[in-house]
Parts: C-alpha cells; structure tokens; sequence
C-alpha cells in the first residue's frame, strides 16, 4: 500500500516531466529516447559540472585581486571539488555511450535497479536523481559562488571556512550512515508487521513466473515458509509429474535486493532471477523449464 500511494504521489510530477521532454523533442526534431538523453544526461550533467567549477573560477579571480594563503588554499581545495564533478560527467558519458536507444535504455535498466534495491518505484528514483538531488547540488554551488564572491575574508577566517568545510563533509557522511542505518532497520520493522499481517503478498512478486508455468499446465500444489523470508510456492505438473518450487529471496535486511529461485525437484537443478519480470528473466526461466 505504501509503495502504491509514492507511486500515484510521483505520478504528477513524472508526467509533467515527460510530456514537456516530448514537447521539448518537438521542437527540435528529436524522438523522446533521444531528447532524455540529451537533456537528462549531457545538459544536465553539463551544467551540474560547470557549477562545480564555478566556485573555483570565484575563488581564482579573487586571488587575482589580492594574493593570500588563505585564498591559495581555497583555490586547491576547491579545485579538487571541482574534478570530482569532471570526472563524474566523464564517467556518466562513457557509461551511456550512443547510440541513443542503448544509451536511454541502459539509463532506465539502471534506474530500474536503483528502484528495486530502495524498494520504491522507477518514477520515484528518476524524481530525486533528476530534480531533486540536481537542484540541491546546483543550489549549493550557487550559494558557495556567491558567497566567496561578496564577502571579504581575512586568512584567518579562510582557514575556518575549509575546516568547517572538511567537518561538515565528516558530519554529512556520518550522519548519512546513521539514517541508512535507521531506514534499514524501521523497514525491517516494517517489513515485519506487514509480512505477518499479509503473509500472501510475496505472491505478487513471483505472479508472473507462476503465470507462467500454469500456460504450459503446472497447478499450485501448496505455499511455502508465508510471511518468512523465503516464501514460495510449489507446482506441479500433473501429466508428468514434475515438481517445481518457486521462492522469493527477501530478507529484511539486504543492501542486494530481492531475488526469484526456480527449482526442478525432478532432475535436481535450479536458477535463480532478479526479482523483475524484465525480459532477461523471461527468456531465462523460459530457457530453464525448456529443459525440465
């Protein structure tokens, strides 16, 4: 239920989104998977990365002007802010190389991955990743530039700001594995209420493995281990005789993921699936119940 409401919450924003990337297309002669990759990724990354090179620019022309330590200082260690930006723009475009259908797609499968181990959905990941995670860094950079740019610093006050600076990065790091760390254990806690109030929900999950072994005339025989942290269900198939045991891997505390096993009682074998009906996993489970 949670899932869903974040789902239909993301849905709005996701549209709008969409529709002005199509719009945005339109105008320049660009299907949606081309201008998504133009937009998203080169204009965005390029203008995130120049942000990050702009409080350095700041910081370099203020030296010009009057010549310090304390500026000089600034300037390395902004310096090194600054390639931290490059080399993740350069990074991102080797990864999503053209063309533009692989580049896009590899964007969503990415994406998707990201979706499945936060246990949210695709438009949720492509929100915080895409606006707001963007316009947090974009904002910063701004208000770094502006404030090095307007106000005058003695060394002294230099030398606190980059020792503040070091300290903040420390207490955002550290305060980021706490948090992680609480999130972790609250869905767990969670996680384990809804399992033991609907212990039949993993069911959803594994829907479309178990449709399809029912279109070549398997029949659910019994649920296994409902509401743990491998339930499954074990088929049958009637003519021949064949036992298939169908689990979901979900631990409630995984940094992984879940997972989907298929396992043939009859010849003893077994594969085991990413919990996503993409088409990888269909042709895998087709290709493993070929040789049942």
């Amino acid at each position: 239920m949670l899932k869903k409401a974040m789902f239909y919450l993301a849905l709005l924003p996701f549209g709008l989104c969409v529709l002005f990337l199509h719009l945005l297309g339109k105008l320049f002669g660009l299907t949606y998977k081309q201008i998504s990759v133009v937009f998203n990724l080169w204009v965005q990354g390029a203008v995130l990365m120049l942000s990050g090179l702009a409080p350095l620019g700041v910081i370099v022309y203020r030296l010009t002007e009057h010549f310090s330590t304390g500026w000089l200082l600034l300037a390395l260690f902004f310096s090194c802010y600054g390639m931290i930006y490059v080399y993740a723009f350069i990074k991102m475009l080797r990864h999503y190389h053209l063309p533009f259908d692989d580049a896009f797609d590899l964007c969503v499968k990415d994406l998707e991955g990201l979706a499945a181990k936060w246990h949210t959905t695709y438009q949720i990941v492509n929100l915080l990743i895409f606006i707001l995670l963007y316009l947090i860094l974009l904002g910063l950079n701004i208000l770094i530039c502006y404030y090095f740019y307007s106000l005058k610093l003695s060394n002294m006050e230099i030398y606190q700001i980059v020792l503040m600076g070091i300290g903040a990065v420390t207490l955002v790091w550290m305060f980021y594995k706490a948090v992680k760390g609480f999130v972790r254990l609250l869905d767990a806690g969670l996680g384990g209420c809804f399992r033991e109030k609907y212990p039949y929900d993993f069911k959803q999950n594994l829907g479309w493995v178990i449709r399809e072994l029912k279109s070549r005339g398997y029949r659910e025989k019994a649920m296994i281990d409902a509401g743990g942290d491998c339930p499954g269900v074990m088929m049958s198939h009637p003519e021949y005789g064949v036992e298939m045991e169908i689990r979901l891997r979900a631990p409630l505390l995984s940094d992984k993921g879940y997972s989907i096993v298929v396992a043939n009682h009859h010849n003893n074998t077994a594969v085991v699936m990413q919990d996503s009906a993409s088409d990888d996993n269909k042709r895998l489970l087709m290709k493993f119940l070929e040789q049942a």
